[in-house]
């Protein structure tokens, strides 16, 4: 299955009998059958004919509209959440003991993915330093098991990632990539902005997986509820950083397959030229379709759909049960 991208310039998308057909503003195309494709992610510069979305609305392949920095701005034909399951999954989230048990949960895995990446790159690179800033993770992962506070619970999560990202001089060549501490909105660095650039891309992917699984996802229960951004889908993005994105972005650097000269520096932060976003999409696309250790041996889009599924069926098992 494949995503298309119409990121560039006069790029467009054509529906030529049972197929798509996707155009670049420099003559070259290429055609391949609706259902091979799982989802299109277009900007503005890229355009798409009533007839392609019309048969990609029939055939339930979301459109997925994204901003020059690859925010997400709305998704048209996403499945739907019935009211029933939105409101069970607000009355359950509403319970504070479900919610305390939802964000250390929640937690846990991310501080333990976060102490396994480091451990990784513990046997190769700075043994001592990064094995003691996992350490200091651990202590921090332990006091949220026994913390009933929900924002003393958030107030650790974050400096968890503080400490986490402390350990990117060990893990990546800081001659090539300097590195200040984890800055976004906007990020001010190459390595700072590879990373929001690919959180961005991880939103997509949770956004997608949340609306297949029948979830709501303005309902979260560890980002604040407040109606101004899709809480849901930032809860479960903490569960994928550190085995999806992180592992991607050192990885990529270290392999050398970007540079910081493929990054321009503007009045709105740094980013890539758009080239480098053309290798971006290529290996972020090739790296989401191989079966990982770190992802319970299953390709990275996989896990996170699998992950999603089964919080879903939890959830909605457990607000019959209980409501």
């Amino acid at each position: 299955m494949s995503v298309l991208y119409l990121l560039s310039t006069g790029s467009y998308l054509r529906k030529i009998k049972d197929r798509l057909l996707i155009g670049r503003a420099d003559g070259s195309h290429k055609s391949l059958p609706i259902q091979n494709v799982e989802q299109i992610v277009l900007n503005k510069g890229g355009k798409i004919t009533p007839e392609a979305v019309y048969a990609l609305l029939e055939h339930r392949i979301p459109i997925i509209y994204v901003d020059f920095l690859g925010h997400v701005v709305g998704v048209l034909g996403n499945l739907p959440c019935s009211l029933q399951r939105s409101l069970c999954q607000m009355q359950y989230f509403s319970q504070e003991p479900q919610q305390i048990l939802l964000i250390r949960s929640i937690l846990a895995v991310k501080l333990e993915n976060q102490q396994s990446l480091l451990k990784s790159y513990a046997k190769s690179k700075y043994h001592d330093e990064l094995l003691k800033l996992a350490k200091q993770i651990a202590r921090y992962a332990k006091r949220i098991s026994q913390t009933d506070d929900i924002e003393v619970l958030r107030g650790l999560e974050g400096i968890a990632t503080r400490t986490y990202f402390q350990a990117v001089p060990f893990m990546v060549d800081t001659d090539l990539w300097p590195w200040n501490g984890r800055n976004r909105r906007p990020p001010k660095d190459p390595l700072n902005a590879m990373l929001s650039y690919g959180y961005t891309f991880l939103e997509r992917e949770v956004r997608v997986a949340i609306a297949g699984a029948g979830m709501d996802c303005r309902l979260g229960f560890f980002h604040s509820n407040t109606g101004t951004r899709d809480s849901l889908v930032f809860d479960f993005m903490e569960l994928f950083r550190p085995n999806v994105i992180d592992r991607f972005v050192f990885r990529a650097v270290n392999l050398k397959i970007f540079s910081p000269e493929q990054f321009e520096t503007l009045a709105d932060g740094c980013r890539f030229t758009e080239e480098a976003r053309k290798v971006w999409i290529y290996q972020y696309e090739k790296y989401m379709q191989v079966i990982s250790k770190s992802c319970q041996d299953q390709t990275p889009r996989e896990w996170i759909r699998s992950q999603i599924e089964d919080f879903a069926r939890h959830l909605f098992t457990a607000s019959d049960t209980t409501l």
